[in-house]
């Protein structure tokens, strides 16, 4: 393409604008939007590709029969396109073709068919490029000044709404020209850019409220399908692309001030039109209505051709873009659908003068007012805390980077009709104390327990079911040994309930201060832990003891080994010791974490875990509880509010404190008290400002264990269309679930050497080849999380290390690969799950770190190893959720008393805060 020629083109169209400039009307729609300006691809050309020199145009029937007139106006469908729906939702005229030999005088379209982010990404022949399209942008308002005036002009564009549709022919053609089976991220990276730097462009031209699509669901349409299905190709690369594009647009709206991006999932709306077409009207989601079958290589449709009679019921209109009917339903869910469809809010409410207003702001809401506490983070811990301290009576405010809360326990329907809990799957350690306080069980709280609670299958045809049941358990453990089966419920049960019932009240008590900032009723105070640790060693004999001293210090493999004598036994029981670790069952310590997963309790039954039936409305069970609980004096700001810096009154000493937070868009909150849920490493080395903290406490911090021991674990995401069925249950077809499917399924491990040798594989610096896998099917207990029919799964996976020497976990290749390689490993037990497999999410180490805020990918916020606990956690001195700083305070599962939904840490340092007030926790 000659860019001289097209960027002429442009400069005429400008003497019509000029012409027409005159009798622009400042008036404003209904929504006070004055204009709208479009750009993108052939999703929204709607005619400038006929002023232009290519094949691709869209302005011969039977395109257009279901237009105005039956017009074929250069729009790529029967009818409207989405921005014709949106502007009559806005209260405007279409926004005319930037080219067209009229006057522009409401806003303008720029975008043409063919086009890409790229410049050399072009369809058909000449287009109108991304970067022609944003400079002719300038070239408007430049006139527009002239005309009216900057002052106008800039109110005027400020105002106006700004669409764009971009990126599908590059993913298209990246895949075509590569034959390519994923998107690189190179090559996602180099989109990115210039998708940062157009917006930028536009931001610097004044355009302030902005409507970014995703990619489409590139492998439903019909030249990518494959025997009527959806090509998994291009759908995952468009879905690895719309991730970034995500996160991309997240950031800018930090960091421009006054910006508001609106994120349209149009992946999204077209992936629910495909798995449910009925619900939308669609008789033909497959099919385009224009075949082309006499031009099998065309993409397009033309005069000659046949169509469908009702193109209404069609998804597609050609073999590539959709029909009036879907562009209406993607319409509809951008305009007023919720946030799986347009984040962070619909554009109903985006076209309002209140996001405007909001926008010159920022978060200027939440700093009119000096809170009494502001929780930094909204998971778990950090809503525990602003509950119990909104229920004293302080005004609390929840800041959330992400667009909900929940943290690590959030619930997200990542597939249209499956509900996942994205990185948490089971409850057990939620604190006794936190349920019958917060009176959850009033707001909601429902637990489901597991009967059977485990099930693990052999390859050589045998398993393991054990659960609540003792004469279960003792039938299924004498399949393998008679003696282990005896021993189990005196080595195993019992002695661990006697463990437990030592260790879990630490777990409710705020671990006595050791450093100078400690007062001596503080001490004196939290002695009585002590005297109670003292007091409960009593009720155990010399040889419990000595088993408990053995259970904290050995590895669990030799605990196990002294107890039992089954393979399968073992391995079944040895998972808790390593489960979201790096560690082995050869480690020393592993027991402990054995002992911290099973010292929880549901209802009252110690060791029996659950899953929580409140997630099932779409929110996670923090969340609804903190909004449940909380009152008034509590409020939640979820989504884009990002805590850059805590605010310091001393420059150093100890004498600074905290007296409240700095967003990343320049705002100040202040608040009497500021409370991290962050991880410690977060908190301290990247919030606090420099020069700040002594330089041995943050080389204390700098220490803290976040990947070496416990950095091993990815979590998998899975919605199947039908239950796994296993072989050693015979592996027949059932719709309803069975006693295999109702606990956690242990998969990859026969013995004990398969645990190490996969284990040893990580250690070299590679995800295991044999992954050891944690399964669950929650929908197994409640049927409301997943259509009728279809499963969620959840998958545990060890051990996958941050850093790979294969290649990083930011490579498409290398996620698909541990990915099938992990579904191998399901089809061994159980043939004819990869089949099942409708969609995934993969979140390894990395992606729980960048979505999720876990340091190294580490579940637990660090460590979990006896040197990293009580006393010793976070660091030695600052056990007691206090900080060096006046006015700062740990509440997350990097203190005491570590990982796990316990909520135990928020617990605490909301009564640690309230006994300085002279208040109690209520």
């Amino acid at each position: 393409m000659r860019r001289s020629q097209n960027f002429s083109t442009l400069v005429s169209a400008f003497l019509l604008l000029v012409i027409g400039i005159g009798e622009f009307m400042t008036c404003a729609s209904a929504f006070n939007v004055p204009m709208m300006f479009v750009f993108g691809d052939s999703f929204v050309d709607s005619g400038n590709n006929n002023h232009l020199n290519t094949t691709a145009r869209a302005n011969h029937q039977p395109y257009g029969i279901n237009f105005e007139e039956r017009r074929a106006t250069g729009r790529w469908s029967d009818g409207r396109i989405v921005t014709d729906y949106l502007a009559d939702y806005i209260g405007l005229s279409y926004p005319p073709c930037f080219l067209d030999s009229v006057n522009i005088t409401r806003g303008a379209n720029f975008g043409s068919a063919g086009s890409g982010i790229l410049n050399i990404t072009h369809i058909g022949g000449e287009v109108l490029t991304f970067t022609d399209q944003v400079n002719g942008f300038d070239m408007y308002v430049t006139n527009l000044n002239q005309m009216l005036g900057r002052t106008l002009s800039e109110y005027l564009v400020s105002r106006s709404i700004f669409y764009i549709n971009i990126g599908n022919n590059d993913v298209n053609d990246y895949l075509l020209d590569h034959n390519a089976t994923a998107l690189p991220f190179g090559f996602r990276a180099s989109l990115l850019y210039q998708m940062q730097t157009k917006i930028q462009q536009l931001y610097r031209a004044g355009a302030r409220k902005m409507i970014v699509t995703s990619n489409y669901a590139l492998g439903c349409a019909p030249m990518y399908q494959i025997y009527g299905r959806c090509n998994p190709v291009g759908l995952n690369a468009a879905r690895y692309y719309n991730q970034g594009l995500f996160d991309l647009l997240q950031t800018l709206q930090r960091t421009l001030r006054g910006l508001v991006i609106v994120y349209a999932n149009a992946f999204q709306v077209m992936m629910d039109v495909h798995q449910q077409p009925l619900f939308y009207g669609m008789r033909n989601v497959t099919h385009p209505c224009c075949p082309n079958f006499s031009r099998p290589q065309n993409r397009w449709c033309y005069s000659s051709d046949t169509f469908c009679q009702q193109p209404s019921g069609y998804l597609f209109w050609d073999t590539a873009h959709p029909t009036d009917a879907f562009n209406r339903i993607a319409a509809q869910r951008f305009w007023q659908g919720d946030l799986r469809y347009a984040f962070p809010m619909n554009m109903r409410n985006f076209s309002t003068n209140l996001v405007s207003d909001a926008a010159e702001k920022g978060s200027g809401w939440i700093a009119q007012r000096k809170w009494d506490a502001l929780v930094v983070g909204g998971g778990h811990n950090g809503l525990t805390a602003a509950a119990y301290l909104a229920r004293a009576g302080l005004a609390v405010a929840v800041l959330e980077r992400r667009h909900v809360l929940g943290g690590a326990a959030v619930t997200e329907e990542i597939v249209p009709g499956f509900k996942f809990s994205r990185c948490s799957y089971l409850q057990s350690l939620l604190r006794p104390s936190v349920i019958k306080e917060l009176e959850l069980h009033k707001h909601g709280m429902k637990l489901l327990p597991r009967n059977p609670s485990s099930f693990t299958p052999s390859l050589d045809g045998s398993y393991l079911l054990m659960g609540p049941d003792a004469g279960l358990n003792h039938s299924e453990i004498s399949k393998f040994s008679k003696k282990d089966a005896d021993a189990y419920p005196r080595w195993y049960e019992q002695r661990l309930e006697k463990f437990s019932s030592f260790i879990a009240p630490l777990v409710d008590t705020v671990p006595p201060e050791v450093s100078s900032k400690a007062s001596l009723t503080s001490h004196v105070s939290r002695l009585k832990v002590l005297a109670g640790m003292v007091n409960r060693s009593f009720g155990m004999s010399q040889a419990d003891m000595v088993a408990f001293m053995e259970l904290l210090l050995a590895p669990a493999s030799r605990v196990l080994d002294n107890w039992f004598e089954s393979d399968l036994l073992k391995v079944t029981l040895a998972t808790d010791a390593i489960i979201g670790t790096m560690g082995s069952v050869d480690t020393p310590g592993s027991g402990y974490v054995l002992l911290h997963h099973v010292m929880g309790e549901t209802e009252g039954a110690r060791g029996i875990w659950s899953w929580d039936g409140i997630y099932l409305d779409g929110h996670s069970s923090g969340s609804k509880r903190s909004r449940s609980n909380s009152g008034d004096q509590c409020q939640g700001r979820d989504g884009n509010v990002k805590v850059d810096k805590f605010i310091v009154e001393a420059s150093s000493g100890d004498s600074a404190s905290v007296t409240g937070v700095t967003l990343e868009d320049g705002t100040h909150i202040e608040a009497k008290r500021v409370l991290s849920n962050a991880t410690a490493a977060t908190t301290f080395l990247k919030m606090v400002p420099s020069g700040v903290l002594r330089e041995d406490f943050l080389n204390e911090i700098s220490k803290i264990d976040y990947q070496s021991k416990i950095q091993g674990t990815t979590k998998l995401n899975l919605a199947v269309s039908e239950l796994p069925r296993f072989r050693a249950c015979s592996g027949k077809g059932q719709e309803d679930p069975g006693p295999e499917h109702r606990g956690t399924i242990h998969l990859g491990a026969d013995n004990m050497q398969d645990l190490l040798t996969a284990h040893k594989d990580a250690c070299n610096g590679y995800s295991s080849t044999r992954p050891v896998i944690e399964m669950t099917i929650p929908s197994a207990l409640d049927g409301t999380i997943s259509p009728p029919g279809k499963h969620v799964i959840n998958m545990f996976v060890q051990y996958t290390p941050y850093h790979l020497k294969d290649g990083g976990w930011e490579d498409p290749k290398t996620r698909e690969s541990f990915a099938n390689r992990c579904f191998d490993l399901v089809e061994e037990y159980a043939p004819g799950f990869k089949s099942s497999v409708i969609d995934f999410e993969m979140l390894a180490p990395p992606d729980l770190e960048r979505i999720f805020g876990l340091t190294g990918g580490n579940v637990f916020h660090g460590a979990m190893s006896l040197d990293s606990l009580f006393l010793l956690r976070p660091v030695k001195g600052w056990s007691g959720y206090k900080t060096p700083l006046d006015g700062l305070y740990l509440c997350g599962s990097g203190a005491h008393p570590g990982g796990g939904v316990m909520a135990a840490a928020g617990r605490n340092a909301a009564r640690v805060v309230l006994e300085e007030l002279g208040k109690k926790l209520t």
